[in-house]
C-alpha cells in the first residue's frame, strides 16, 4: 500500500530514498527500480489559497519528497548546519542526492544552482507566476517546508486534507528526539528550539520538556 505511513507520516517511498540518502549502494542499486514501483504519479496539496497538483517529472515534486525526509532526519540528527537556522539550504540536500542515479534524478536537476532555484521561486512570498508555495523563508538560502501546507490523505477511505506539520506528527516527534551523550540522553535544547520554531510558524501550541528527557538514564 504506497499509501500506507509510518507514525511519523512517513510511507514506504519516504523509507527507500531516507536509505538511498544514506547508503550510496542503495541509491544507486535498488532505488531505480523502488522508486518507479512507489512513487504516485503527483502530489496534491493545499498551500492554504489554493489546490495544487505537482507531477511526478517536476524536481518540485522530488525535492518536496526529499524534505519530507529530511525534516525528521534533521529533526533528530541534523547537524551543525541545519540547527544554526532549523531550515535546509541546497548543500544539505546535494548531500543527500550525491549518489542518486541519473534514472532516478536527471543530472542537470542535482546541482546546487538548480536546486537553488527551485527552492526560491516556490518560497512562499516570491512574486512567480507558478510558484507553488512550497516552502518557507527562514534566512538567506535556507528553508523550511511551508507550514500552511495540507496533503491530501485517506482517513477511513476518504480523502481528506491532513495539515503537514500534523502529517509528519512533530509533536509526537518530540518525545523522541534525543541525543546520546556518553552514558545519559536527554533532548538537546537546540532541538526543541527547532521543533518549537516549526510549530510557532504553524501556529501550533510549543512542546514543553518531552516526557523521555524529564530524567536522565543512569549508565
Amino acid at each position: 500500500d504506497r499509501e500506507a505511513t509510518d507514525h511519523f507520516g512517513c510511507n514506504a517511498l519516504h523509507w527507500a530514498m531516507l536509505q538511498a540518502f544514506q547508503d550510496g549502494d542503495f541509491g544507486r542499486q535498488q532505488l531505480p527500480a523502488l522508486y518507479e514501483l512507489l512513487a504516485p504519479g503527483h502530489i496534491d496539496i493545499n498551500t492554504g489559497e489554493r489546490l495544487v497538483r505537482i507531477d511526478r517529472h517536476l524536481t518540485e515534486y522530488f525535492l518536496l519528497q526529499t524534505l519530507w525526509v529530511l525534516t525528521r532526519l534533521g529533526l533528530s540528527d541534523g547537524g551543525s548546519g541545519f540547527y544554526r537556522y532549523c531550515a535546509f539550504d541546497s548543500q544539505m540536500v546535494l548531500l543527500a542526492w550525491r549518489a542518486l542515479p541519473t534514472s532516478v534524478l536527471r543530472a542537470e536537476r542535482n546541482k546546487r544552482a538548480h536546486i537553488s532555484n527551485v527552492l526560491s521561486r516556490n518560497e512562499v512570498a516570491r512574486d512567480y507566476t507558478y510558484n507553488r508555495k512550497l516552502f518557507y523563508r527562514i534566512a538567506h538560502g535556507h528553508y523550511q517546508l511551508n507550514p500552511a501546507l495540507s496533503v491530501r490523505r485517506k482517513v477511513n477511505g476518504e480523502d481528506t486534507w491532513v495539515p503537514l506539520f500534523e502529517a509528519l506528527n512533530l509533536r509526537w516527534l518530540a518525545q523522541f528526539v534525543l541525543a546520546q551523550h556518553n552514558h545519559n540522553s536527554f533532548l538537546p535544547e537546540f532541538s526543541l528550539r527547532c521543533l518549537n520554531t516549526y510549530l510557532e510558524l504553524a501556529r501550533l501550541e510549543p512542546i514543553g520538556q518531552p516526557i523521555l528527557s524529564q530524567h536522565r538514564v543512569q549508565p
